[in-house]
């Protein structure tokens, strides 16, 4: 976000101090004051009294392309899980990859996260349009990713 923001009155969680209510001067995106803040005219304000300003979350383990499973997947043990998950559904297209992201990352930002590792099965036969897919959806979500693509050398059969 560009240009200049102030939000009034939240209780900010600081975890080098106690709980207080104080304003939050953002500036380009960018926090630059927290306490009591002057505003220019012009200036957009926020009442956040009532809220809670907290540091964002870092998700440090997920999978984008497993996203929807955790509905669609049967409760089994994990190894049976993977294969069911692996070999059981249907292969992912650039397009499946960019919505799963793009889902997993909304869901995300609801939630209080701002940054992710995604881990995410990505197919070696088109690994470029699929790692650009992922990228795109979360930089159109405005989530922060580091994107650690799983590739593997051997069948999941053998690995077990």
């Amino acid at each position: 976000m560009n240009g200049e923001l102030i939000i009034r009155g939240a209780s900010v969680l600081d975890p080098n101090r106690p709980l207080a209510i104080a304003d939050i001067h953002v500036l380009d995106g960018m926090i630059v004051a927290v306490g009591d803040v002057a505003a220019m005219p012009g200036t957009t304000e926020i009442d956040g009294r009532g809220m809670i300003a907290a540091p964002g979350l870092v998700n440090a383990h997920t999978h984008s392309g497993q996203h929807l499973d955790r509905g669609i997947a049967p409760n089994l043990p994990l190894d049976m899980w993977l294969m069911w998950v692996v070999h059981g559904g249907n292969p992912l297209s650039p397009d499946d990859s960019y919505t799963l992201a793009m889902s997993g990352a909304l869901e995300m930002l609801r939630t209080g996260c701002t940054a992710v590792i995604d881990q995410a099965w990505v197919p070696t036969d088109a690994f470029d349009e699929h790692v650009e897919a992922m990228a795109s959806a979360y930089a159109d979500v405005g989530l922060r990713c580091g994107l650690a693509p799983m590739i593997q050398d051997r069948d999941i059969f053998e690995s077990m």
